[in-house]
């Protein structure tokens, strides 16, 4: 079935679902296509997804870049089974809301991690030594224009598309898709996060490079990362993904698009740089620092007047006069 905007308007609002909720409803690994493992037409005992909310069909966002459940979503269990796949394959994975609604957000970037179970996935729970690689961030597809994030997509009925890296070893993979949803972003703490995580059985190479950088789960966001907090309906801005830099083994056809790639956090990073030399303390900033100049931010200095001028002129002269009459007055009259 079909929905209009305003017809998921009216809908929402008949139903008083809240529409800030969602989760992947199918995906499809190479020519095989897989059932959600939530929601309607879901089905957990043959979908490699994970299940979350204890399988109610809500998709409840995140909004804590600290809490566990960053790592596969409010919590996650591990799939009964996994998809099976092969290096270079293409990953396709169908979001939607609540209730069988199409995805509702449209603005924020869509990111995507993967991480080595060590062994069978469904026996694995990843912690926070857990070592994610990015493979794919997608953002505008025109940057600057905040009318064009690749999420805007997803309402009506696409889905994200990821290449696996050709160069992965083979291995038992979690594949962790999240997407940001960024229309309270200009609040401290309001950013919404979806991740979901597929278990993949991957046929590689055997001597792959091994990822660089990697993540960790939380640690990898703050929650003022300029890529988290600000305001991402204003032009003109240059997005800038949070979670570090795509991996080496990232695919050409899954680069960074719509956007740049910022460090992650010191502390999420398995692959440390050298400390830079200490700089003098500085003020955090009021407000974020990603917003383009705007008359309400920045509002225009008052110009001077030819009357301004006088009034000031005809202001000191009148007490001028006045500090001579007190003069006076004191010189003749006995305080």
């Amino acid at each position: 079935m079909l929905y209009t905007f305003s017809s998921l308007i009216s809908l929402l609002a008949l139903s008083g679902v809240v529409t800030s909720h969602g989760f992947p409803g199918s995906v499809k690994v190479g020519s095989t296509t897989y059932p959600g493992a939530v929601g309607g037409g879901s089905d957990p005992s043959k979908s490699p997804i994970r299940p979350i909310n204890n399988g109610v069909d809500n998709g409840a966002p995140i909004d804590d870049v600290n809490s566990p459940d960053m790592r596969c979503g409010i919590g996650a269990t591990p799939a009964k089974q996994a998809a099976s796949a092969k290096a270079g394959d293409t990953i396709q994975m169908w979001w939607k809301g609540p209730t069988g609604i199409p995805w509702f957000h449209a603005a924020g970037p869509i990111m995507t991690y993967m991480a080595n179970c060590g062994g069978d996935c469904s026996s694995f729970n990843p912690d926070s030594s857990t070592a994610w690689f990015k493979i794919s961030e997608l953002g505008e597809k025109t940057p600057g224009d905040p009318s064009s994030w690749y999420q805007a997509d997803l309402p009506a009925g696409k889905p994200v598309t990821v290449q696996l890296p050709t160069n992965l070893k083979s291995g038992n993979y979690l594949f962790r898709q999240e997407i940001v949803a960024t229309q309270n972003s200009q609040t401290l703490g309001k950013t919404e996060f979806y991740p979901s995580c597929l278990q993949l059985n991957v046929a590689g190479s055997s001597d792959g490079p091994a990822p660089s950088p990697t993540v960790h789960f939380p640690g990898a966001y703050s929650a003022n990362d300029p890529g988290i907090f600000g305001n991402f309906y204003n032009p003109n801005v240059d997005y800038i993904f949070p979670g570090g830099k795509l991996s080496n083994l990232a695919s050409s056809s899954s680069s960074t698009t719509g956007g740049t790639s910022s460090p992650p956090s010191s502390s999420s990073n398995s692959d440390p740089a050298p400390a830079p030399a200490p700089k003098p303390a500085s003020p955090p900033p009021a407000g974020p620092v990603n917003v383009a100049p705007t008359p309400e931010t920045q509002p225009p200095a008052p110009k001077a007047t030819g009357k301004s001028c006088k009034r000031k002129r005809s202001s000191s002269s009148i007490k001028k006069k006045a500090m001579s009459a007190h003069k006076k007055r004191r010189a003749n009259t006995a305080y």
